[in-house]
């Protein structure tokens, strides 16, 4: 029974394309040459959106250059969306803004995937990771506490990638912040 549990566990984590899309990517996915999205499922969740703490309003920020969008994708279909900005304060930080991951794909494996390919990217640049309150527990604990877990089991996974808390404190595993 155990071993039937880890296949299906195995299985459910398989697929799902890890991407970095650049702001102008992710806009031309969302309104495909439109003045609105054509995937309602990109609205803010006020609106009906499936991507918590994510809006189309976000591009029309100044400062957009600054943003990366990592998604996973299965087939052609983003079902797990994150945002990260690059610190205007020092340019060796990355806010982690949000994560998060279309209800019908949860369970597949998806959040701790993009959360991955997210440290691989801070590894891969050099780039310390901080959490907004987006992704903190202690200012969204109902929906955080999964992306907290999974966080710190990447962090394990990536122990140079340097990560801080909101407030700009190092996490650290051994006392479990």
């Amino acid at each position: 029974m155990e071993k039937q549990i880890e296949i299906s566990r195995e299985k459910n984590e398989q697929g799902g394309q890890f991407e970095l899309l650049k702001p102008n990517q992710l806009r031309d996915i969302i309104y495909q040459d439109k003045n609105w999205p054509v995937d309602n499922r990109f609205f803010s969740t006020e609106e009906g959106g499936v991507f918590r703490f994510f809006s189309p309003r976000v591009f029309t920020r100044r400062d957009l250059n600054e943003y990366k969008f990592p998604v996973i994708k299965e087939d052609s279909l983003i079902v797990a969306l994150g945002v990260l900005e690059k610190s205007p304060y020092n340019e060796n930080i990355i806010w982690v803004k949000s994560v998060a991951v279309d209800k019908k794909f949860r369970g597949k494996g998806y959040g701790k995937k993009i959360v991955d390919g997210i440290f691989q990217y801070a590894q891969d640049n050099n780039f310390i990771l901080q959490l907004s309150s987006f992704t903190d527990e202690r200012k969204h604990k109902e929906s955080n506490s999964r992306i907290k877990y999974i966080t710190q089991e990447i962090m394990r996974k990536y122990p140079q990638v340097k990560v801080l808390d909101t407030y700009g404190k190092k996490l650290n595993l051994k006392n479990g912040n």
